[in-house]
This record gives C-alpha cells, structure tokens and sequence, in this order.
C-alpha cells in the first residue's frame, strides 16, 4: 500500500490535489506541476490557480524554472481539475531538472498524455512522449509511433540506439488519455504501464545510458543544441521522475485509477 493512502481512497479521487497529493508521497520525485503562480511552490496542484499563473517546474516543492501557460497551456487532463497542461507543438519544451539515474537501483518516469494527432511525416511519423536524462545516445525513450490515420502504438527505446520492446500489438485512438508509467526495475526489465495495466516489458535489463541530464517532455533533445524533436501534437500533464526505484504494481493502480 502507498502510505498514508487507504484501500480504495486512490479510486475516489479525481481532482488535481488529490493525484499530486497521492504522487507526492510515493517518494523523491521531480514534479512538473502546471499553472501555478510562484507564491506556492507546495507539491500539491492548485485547482483555483489564476487564469494566466506561471507553469513551474518543482522538485520536491521547490521552483526551479518558469514558463508562460500563454504560449505552452491547454485544458488540464485530470478529472476535476482545472490546473493547465502543458501543450506541445511547434517549438514548445517541457523539461525537468538534472537527476542521476541507475539501472541498479531502478527508476519511474510517468506523465499523463493525450496525443491530438499525428506526428508529421517529417518527423518520421514518431512523436517522443518521454526522454529521461537525455544528453546523448542510449537514454530511456517512450515514443508513439503513427499506425493508421486514426491509431498509434508505443514504443520503449534506448534513444538512438535501438528498440528495447513495443506495443505492436495495442494501438489507441487519438485523443486518448493514456495515464503512463516507465518503469524500470532494480538491476532487471523495463516496464511499460498504460492505465493501470503493464502493456509489455523487456526481455532483460536493457542497455541504458544515463546522463545525469534534464528530462524531456512531450518532446526529444536531439544534437549538440538543446533543440526539441518529435513534439507530441497534443497535450501532457503531471509529469514526475522517480529517481530512487520503479513503483510497484499496486502505485501504478492506484494513480491510473486517481486520474
């Protein structure tokens, strides 16, 4: 069980506090709250935010970088809530801080997203939900990869380096709200959760390099310039990076189920 978090409580909730609230307590973790102002810098989101508040980058309650919610916001993918999202397209780049990264001692990375549309064909029809610690080749990657004009499936990779397993086989629809999980186990597989349910997982430990570097969101760094690649066409929220190990089936559950 997650402390402090009673049996079936998770269930119930659906406002934006109630899912900061419950991913907060699962440990260590860098949060991108959305449309906050800079004088609460709590873990928990804000449903009466103001209209044009900052979108912050927190770790552990702390601010560390701002953005404009009038160039990178939209409609919030929590039930009940009314926080902003942060909206990628064009230039827009959603990053979080620096964080260390090891395959030892496992790891989370988890966002909501809803994808709008399908990535351009110059991107190669692939849009990069999650990049983690990326600074060169080998980092954990979740991508979406365009099937038809109305399905895309996800892919886990080490960015550059090849694919580590995917969902072939399960497809969504745009404008799915997908609640993910990246989750990487101690010294062991690579998992991918999709709404409480682990879609697929590494034959193995996978490969991995990690760059103790800031995570992309909703888009990749690709090249020597902190240029943004492959932006998802379509929204994502409550991103959080667990540095400390994966989560266990039971967290996963409970925040699909709180969103």
């Amino acid at each position: 069980m997650i402390p402090g978090v009673v049996a079936g409580a998770a269930a119930a909730a659906g406002a934006g506090g109630d899912y900061a609230t419950l991913l907060a307590s699962l440990g260590p973790v860098t949060y991108l709250r959305c449309n906050d102002n800079a004088a609460n810098s709590t873990v928990v989101d804000v449903s009466a935010a103001p209209a044009n508040g900052a979108l912050l980058s927190v770790v552990n309650g702390v601010a560390t970088s701002a953005k404009n919610t009038d160039t990178v916001s939209a409609a919030g993918l929590l039930a009940g809530s009314s926080d902003k999202a942060f909206a990628i397209a064009g230039s827009a780049v959603v990053t979080s801080p620096a964080k260390t990264l090891t395959s030892a001692t496992g790891w989370a990375g988890t966002c909501i997203v809803r994808p709008d549309a399908a990535p351009g064909a110059g991107n190669s029809n692939v849009s990069v939900i999650m990049q983690l610690v990326g600074d060169g080749a080998g980092c954990p990657e979740l991508r979406l990869v365009h099937v038809t004009a109305t399905t895309f499936r996800l892919a886990m990779y080490s960015s550059g380096v090849g694919q580590i397993a995917s969902t072939g086989a399960v497809t969504w629809p745009y404008g799915s709200k997908l609640v993910i999980v990246l989750n990487k186990l101690p010294a062991g597989k690579l998992e991918l959760w999709v709404n409480g349910v682990k879609i697929v997982e590494s034959t193995g430990e996978p490969t991995l390099n990690y760059y103790a570097k800031p995570s992309w969101w909703g888009a990749a760094r690709f090249g020597a310039a902190l240029t943004a690649f492959y932006q998802v066409i379509g929204s994502v929220d409550e991103c959080a990076l667990f540095k400390d190990g994966p989560l266990t089936s039971t967290e996963i559950e409970d925040l699909a189920a709180a969103a």
